[in-house]
């Protein structure tokens, strides 16, 4: 174990157990980290247990083919009233919370009366940038009253 002024480091070469009777706290000004260093690394697991306490960007409305929403999660309004069937439109979302070594995962919240979106793609380029591309699959054009 090492103790100093700036860092507390345990090493086991076996397993490390930390239990609590009611609450286990960990707060860190900028950021906490799980590493999985294995080979055989599967992932952290969380036991089926419920999550929460995610960060929620304000709301925003794509503008000249950007938003920007600073969370880990948030929602987006496309800024196309009329998407035509089979038309794709491509949108770059700025967040300080994107890595270009992670993965944004975007999904529809919801739908449209007369045509039918889906997110064909996602690819974050750089930290804090990531191209957002949907699609209308569907054989009618949204209408200009939806904003889905």
């Amino acid at each position: 174990m090492t103790v100093s002024d700036t860092t507390v480091g345990l090493a086991s070469i076996g397993a490390v157990t930390v239990a609590a009777a009611t609450t286990l706290a960990m707060e860190a000004a900028t950021a906490i980290d799980f590493s999985l260093t294995s080979a055989s690394a599967s992932g952290i697991d969380l036991g089926g247990i419920y999550t929460h306490g995610y960060e929620f960007g304000t709301p925003a409305t794509v503008a000249s083919d950007a938003v920007t929403i600073n969370g880990q999660a948030g929602k987006i309004t496309s800024f196309t009233a009329n998407l035509q069937a089979g038309a794709s439109e491509t949108f770059t979302l700025t967040n300080n919370r994107v890595k270009a070594s992670g993965i944004v995962e975007v999904f529809i919240q919801e739908g449209c009366t007369t045509g039918a979106i889906i997110v064909t793609g996602s690819h974050a380029s750089a930290d804090g940038s990531v191209a957002v591309t949907v699609k209308n699959a569907g054989s009618n054009s949204t209408g200009a009253w939806e904003h889905c």
